[in-house]
């Protein structure tokens, strides 16, 4: 880039933010690419509203009277009227910080880096007057989530959301699994009984079973699926044939971009080319005959359609022989009309009528009343939250007016992921009734950073909102001055991205060149020895002369073992751990690059880790509580003598369990000396069979006594339980058994701390408030830890710990290292699909088909056509 191009991007920059500060008669939308600093510039946007025209404007609303101290109600009315809404809680605590730090700098006279010259039009003797007034209501300012904002929209207007007014928030959807499994269980009776559902014993004979009704039922419960749409059926004889007339469009467009090429031979090493161009007429003309479901099943899965399937594959990434690229090189339109075509095929190929007609018709019989029960229990998932704001605002104009009008100012933060419920609220909200009532709206986000598609985020549903906005006398803007990467790092970028990033409208947005900041300019990245700003790591063993041999599984076991010694040599030249960050692609692959880190002794953390209840920690605790509440749960037995907290070898088990040992603990209903008595002598038997030379026995040494002492707090524990009150019965359990102190005694011991905390504290709640009481409690946890349910683990609270960091490309968006190893680049990310089409039926409409196989689906972009 030349100098001239360079200073005319720093120039289009500046006014970007100049306008994000300070222009507040029209909505804009900014496109903030990495390393931007798009968070300073939400917080400038808010701070100088705040300052200058919002305050101004609360002070001509309240007027003298109605502000006898001068500036705390203004200054409250200011705040209360800016809301903010950001993609992560994170994201909201970091905005927040910055507005209060701006605010405390103002109020010390002092200069805030990121607010650009002329955002504060106020006298300079107020301004410290205002900021200091500010910083005393800042908790009048609301910054959260979408899915904060929408609970508080639902909670203030409950009745007319249709909602019970005291609801909650499932956020681990056991509730709504709760609810679905009790409602499955309520019809097996006719559903199995005489003469039964013909349905019901269809998915039972393919194996699908009151389990797995129950979890599509949550899933589709759990996502707000409105239960209406499943009234349509998408394998009528109409759809199906609309569904083909839509399959042929995408055939012809294939096939008028290669018939001029396939009109005579010729044909060389393009047979397979020519068998994928006949397969194709094939296609044609065989979806004129096209009348069911199974028909177009039958088409996708035949030799001819799976040949075509490979040949579009390659076609649409432009891989081609040497004599197909001669003739279709040059065919601009073939890539995406083939990738539109093979994910039509790619979709119909999974498409299984048998299954898929009864667990359509089982599920609509009962979607309709779990959402009725759980209505009823104040029961709300996550995306009810978004589609019941939605409905809300467009159900009653009345509501939406008080919503507008109590808005003065609306941001919102990372909008390339908002989906088009979203979208819609937002709208509504903004962008509609009349101009002098609409709050002034500002949306910041990459569409080149539109990342979660499989969460519903929609790259189309943006460029529309963007489009609409325009159209109501906004404007859009780029932030392109990086402040975060020396230059050759952004060089990189632009070198190995830039040719793969090609525009597709609601898809792909386009690459966008970032320049560095002038302070930046000049600095060449990190450089140590061999090191250099950017490596490419290829992991392989050498096979014969050199060359790759080597699968995915075992590439990523060298790599795994090259990170963790290249870690190693950094933090011994003075490194920390906490300014390096190991990014996967997958959470599947992540005990690989575990291992060797923990083999070579070096502190990692797991971010936002979903195996709370996988945690050796976690998994201990519960066997812990089971063997007290459940004197007859062998199995609890085990896992409790074999976890750190008591230590038993695995070599003992066997003598104890020969002497009677678990019958009689079972009987240990509270202290009982003469049984204790019984168990002692039991345990010093065993003592004597256990071979002193066993290997690593002699880190366990002392263990029967630790038994011995186990057995009386266990008594004690179970006489707690069935005498006192569950928060003392807790707490001994806490204090006899020690399992915080030992833990935290262990590797990455802040964090399996702090997972047990998390764990004591639900215990104690579910065992308070739960259905069922302490057993139905008991019941919950053993099944969670059973079905090794995704749930986050706790936190220590404290992001200055030193290790490594380790977390996927997702949830590393925001995030800031000195150093950065992205690995498993050399394999393939596949679906977790287990081909049940009970776990996604069709949701009816283009915006919301996409069950698998579904007619319609195919209509989403590619990478969306399985989103039930």
């Amino acid at each position: 880039m030349n100098r001239a191009t360079l200073e005319s991007a720093r120039e289009a920059d500046r006014e970007a933010r100049r306008a994000a500060a300070c222009d507040f008669d029209r909505p804009i939308a900014l496109s903030a690419g990495a390393g931007t600093g798009k968070t300073g510039t939400l917080a400038s946007r808010a701070v100088a509203w705040c300052l200058g025209p919002g305050w101004e404007r609360s002070e001509r609303s309240l007027g003298p009277a109605n502000d006898p101290s001068g500036s705390g109600a203004v200054a409250a009315r200011t705040l209360e009227r800016v809301v903010a809404v950001t993609f992560t809680e994170r994201a909201a605590v970091e905005m927040a910080e910055r507005v209060a730090s701006a605010f405390a700098k103002i109020r010390a006279g002092e200069e805030v880096e990121f607010l650009p010259p002329g955002a504060l039009v106020v006298p300079n003797a107020e301004l410290p007057r205002r900021a200091a007034s500010l910083l005393a209501s800042l908790d009048r300012l609301a910054v959260g989530t979408i899915h904060a904002f929408c609970r508080r929209l639902l909670a203030t207007y409950p009745l007319e959301a249709g909602l019970h007014p005291a609801f909650e928030v499932d956020a681990e959807g056991t509730l709504t699994r709760k609810i679905a499994e009790e409602l499955v269980a309520e019809r097996l009776r006719l559903a199995y009984g005489d003469p039964g559902d013909d349905d019901w014993v269809a998915l039972a004979s393919l194996g699908k079973g009151p389990d797995r009704v129950a979890g599509a039922l949550a899933s589709l419960a759990a996502s707000a699926v409105p239960p209406e749409v499943l009234a349509e059926d998408p394998l009528s004889p109409e759809r199906v044939r609309e569904t083909a007339d839509r399959l042929a469009e995408r055939v012809a467009r294939v096939h008028r971009v290669l018939a001029p090429h396939f009109s005579g031979g010729p044909w060389g090493n393009m047979k397979k080319a020519m068998a994928a161009y006949e397969g194709l007429e094939a296609l044609r003309r065989e979806l004129a005959l096209v009348r069911s479901a199974g028909d177009l099943a039958e088409l996708a899965t035949t030799d001819s359609a799976g040949t075509l399937r490979e040949v579009l594959d390659k076609w649409r990434k432009r891989e081609f022989t040497q004599t197909e690229g001669k003739r279709l090189d040059a065919e601009a339109d073939l890539p995406e009309s083939c990738e539109e075509l093979l994910s039509a095929l790619s979709h119909f190929a999974r498409l299984d009528p048998a299954l898929f007609a009864p667990a359509r018709r089982v599920l609509a019989s009962l979607l309709a009343e779990t959402v009725r029960r759980m209505r009823a229990r104040g029961v709300q998932t996550f995306s009810g939250l978004l589609a019941g704001a939605r409905d809300l605002l467009a159900r009653h104009p009345q509501v939406l007016a008080r919503v507008r009008g109590g808005i003065d100012q609306l941001l919102v933060d990372e909008f390339q992921d908002t989906d088009p419920i979203q979208c819609e609220v937002f709208g509504r909200i903004a962008l509609e009734g009349p101009r002098d009532e609409r709050p002034g709206l500002f949306v910041v986000g990459d569409p080149k950073q539109s990342i979660f598609g499989w969460r519903s985020a929609d790259l189309a549903a943006y460029e529309a909102f963007v489009r609409r906005l325009e159209d109501e006398g906004g404007c859009r803007h780029e932030l392109v001055v990086n402040f975060r990467s020396a230059p050759p790092i952004l060089e990189e970028v632009e070198r190995t991205l830039r040719p793969l990033l090609v525009e597709r409208a609601g898809v792909q947005a386009p690459f966008q060149v970032l320049v560095p900041a002038p302070q930046n300019e000049g600095k060449s990245g990190f450089h140590d020895g061999d090191r250099r700003p950017v490596e490419h790591w290829v992991s392989w063993d050498p096979g014969e002369g050199g060359g790759p041999r080597t699968g995915h599984d075992r590439a990523r076991e060298i790599e795994a073992a090259a990170v963790a010694s290249d870690l190693a040599l950094l933090h011994a030249a003075g490194v920390e751990w906490k300014r390096a960050a190991i990014l996967v692609r997958t959470t599947g692959v992540l005990e690989t690059y575990l291992e060797p880190l923990r083999a070579a002794g070096i502190p990692y953390v797991v971010e936002r880790d979903r195996n709370f209840y996988r945690r050796r920690e976690v998994i201990d605790a519960a066997s812990l509580v089971r063997a007290i509440v459940d004197p007859n749960d062998h199995v609890a037995l085990v896992s409790l003598l074999r976890s750190p907290v008591v230590g038993t070898p695995d070599a003992a088990l066997l003598p104890l369990w020969g002497r009677g040992f678990p019958g009689l603990a079972s009987r240990l209903a509270g202290p009982d000396p003469d049984l204790l008595a019984q168990l002692d002598r039991i345990v010093s038997e065993a003592r004597r069979e256990v071979p002193r030379t066993l290997p690593g026995l002699s880190r366990l040494a002392g263990w029967e006594r630790s038994l011995t002492a186990a057995l009386r707090s266990l008594a004690e524990l179970r006489r707690s339980f069935a005498a006192d009150p569950v928060d003392i019965f807790v707490g001994k359990v806490r204090a006899l058994f020690l399992s915080e102190e030992t833990q935290a005694a262990r590797f990455l011991g802040r964090y399996r701390l702090a997972n047990l905390r998390r764990f004591f504290r639900r215990l104690l709640a579910g065992m308070v408030s739960g259905d069922g009481g302490p057993q139905g409690a008991l019941r919950e946890l053993r099944e969670a830890v059973a079905e090794a349910r995704a749930e986050e683990e706790g936190s220590p609270g404290d992001e200055t710990i030193d290790a490594v960091r380790v977390l996927t490309i997702h949830k590393a968006k925001g995030l800031t290292f000195d150093h950065v190893y992205v690995v498993g680049l050399h394999g393939e990310i596949r679906g977790d699909r287990d081909g049940d089409s009970t776990e996604a039926v069709p949701l009816g409409g283009n915006a919301a088909r996409g069950g698998q196989g579904a007619p319609g689906g195919e209509e989403l972009p590619p990478g969306r056509q399985d989103g039930a």
